[in-house]
């Protein structure tokens, strides 16, 4: 049964929803779940916060401020240290939750999420395990492999843009808007692949970012690879072979980098198919065996 809950971070609302397993067999056991870029957590992370929950743990999923069901006034703006904040929020409500045991914390998230968990743990340093399903974990590895898939009167129109929604941000304003996905190819996820988002996406997940999240967001910031030689959170590495959207090279120079804390795990598929059927039972299986084993 999902318990739907709120706190409140910066002056918004960030909202959370909480899944709770059957039994106390795993002695108090939480997991914090967050998408990756755009994404709201009726995009399939329910369905992740479920078998989590079958599992046994209590799974705690949220939206990011300015997306979903969280408040925020810069609505699709993409704020890497605000997210990291957010993060860091949810871990102390969970920690404050009754039947739970505040050193018993594992992190799942994905894609451009999945950096994201990466930077938390390592900052919070009482994390039991991460689980990265399809992550980036090199931002401009990432950024040149989705230049590549735009044309370059494209990518000035982004760089353009972007100088535009700094400037409109002088004042208070959030500027242009592009589409996360789009056949043209004039969308912030260039790959093929990614058109797969409106079979993640859930009903509040809207198909743009705030062009100023590039120009002010920070999301350069959102770069394990820079941390990995510090690293040492268990943390498995949940990798698409057939990827086009994040590029696995950083993801393999990251495990090599961070060593033996590193399990990872290959999966014969692209980007998107490890959210959806017939992968999401391996891949949520996997990471729900992987947490109870850090446990």
């Amino acid at each position: 049964m999902m318990e739907v809950d709120e706190i409140n971070v910066g002056g918004d609302r960030l909202a959370l929803r909480i899944f709770r397993p059957r039994d106390n067999r795993l002695n108090g056991a939480a997991v914090v779940l967050a998408h990756g870029l755009s994404c709201t957590m009726d995009s399939r992370l329910f369905a992740f916060a479920e078998k989590f929950a079958e599992a046994g743990l209590t799974a705690i999923t949220f939206d990011y401020r300015n997306f979903g069901f969280s408040g925020g006034r810069l609505r699709q703006y993409i704020n890497v240290p605000n997210q990291m904040e957010d993060w860091h929020h949810v871990l102390g409500y969970a920690r404050g939750l009754p039947n739970i045991d505040p050193d018993r914390i594992v992190l799942w998230s994905t894609s451009f999420g999945g950096g994201l968990a990466t930077h938390v743990a390592n900052d919070d340093g009482n994390i039991r395990a991460v689980v990265a399903q399809c992550p980036m974990m090199d931002n401009p590895k990432t950024i040149k492999l989705g230049m590549s898939q735009r044309s370059p009167a494209q990518n000035n129109r982004l760089k353009r843009l972007a100088m535009t929604a700094a400037l409109m941000n002088l004042v208070g304003l959030r500027g242009p808007c592009l589409p996360v996905t789009d056949p043209s190819r004039m969308s912030i996820i260039p790959s093929d692949e990614s058109v797969k988002f409106h079979e993640v996406g859930g009903p509040m997940w809207i198909n743009k970012v705030a062009v100023l999240s590039f120009a002010k967001g920070e999301t350069h910031t959102n770069n394990p690879i820079q941390i990995a030689g510090e690293f040492n959170t268990p943390i498995m590495l949940q990798i698409c072979k057939k990827d086009e959207t994040v590029d696995n090279s950083g993801t393999e120079a990251f495990a090599d980098i961070a060593g033996e804390c590193v399990t990872k795990k290959y999966y014969d598929c692209g980007h998107f198919d490890l959210y959806l059927e017939p992968l999401f039972k391996n891949a949520s299986s996997d990471a729900a065996e992987f947490f109870i084993g850090n446990l």
